[in-house]
């Protein structure tokens, strides 16, 4: 895969995608169809199946009710994310992907009122950091999370 160039970046990210999920409406800032494939990066495209989770806890908010959640490999969308903390004690959606974790802050700020942003935290996890693990360990108090969420999460090696 070609590595994408300051400027194309700056014409592939522009696609804001609406997003309706039972009683939440998201404007979500994403890569573009046509450059989907051209960068190494998965995490700045919305996946079916990260919708069709959107839509399972949109429906069922008992899954995360009272709960801590992680969403791995949450990338830019942070949908699942954002439904969660309607209900969740606490929600970390992270990713490994630096453009992917821009997209995502400007996602959630943009959706999320003051009262959810506060129980969301973005973090950074590359799969094998100890220092990004332990970061998000922390947030947990150490004792783990009740609700792991994961949607074609996938690992470049």
């Amino acid at each position: 895969m070609a590595a994408c160039n300051l400027s194309k970046q700056q014409q592939m990210f522009g696609l804001h995608m609406m997003g309706n999920y039972k009683d939440w409406n998201f404007k979500i800032n994403l890569l573009s169809e046509e450059f989907q494939h051209t960068c190494k990066s998965t995490g700045s495209m919305l996946w079916e199946s990260a919708r069709l989770m959107a839509s399972v806890l949109a429906s069922n908010q008992t899954i995360v009710s009272g709960k801590k959640v992680l969403e791995q490999g949450s990338g830019c969308g942070g949908i699942c994310s954002m439904i969660a903390t309607k209900t969740a004690h606490l929600v970390v959606p992270k990713d490994g992907d630096d453009k992917a974790l821009e997209l995502l802050h400007e996602n959630v700020t943009t959706n999320l009122q003051e009262s959810s942003l506060s129980k969301l935290h973005v973090k950074k996890l590359f799969w094998g950091n100890k220092e990004h693990l332990e970061s998000v360990k922390k947030l947990s108090g150490n004792k783990g999370f009740d609700v792991i969420i994961g949607t074609d999460v996938t690992r470049n090696i």
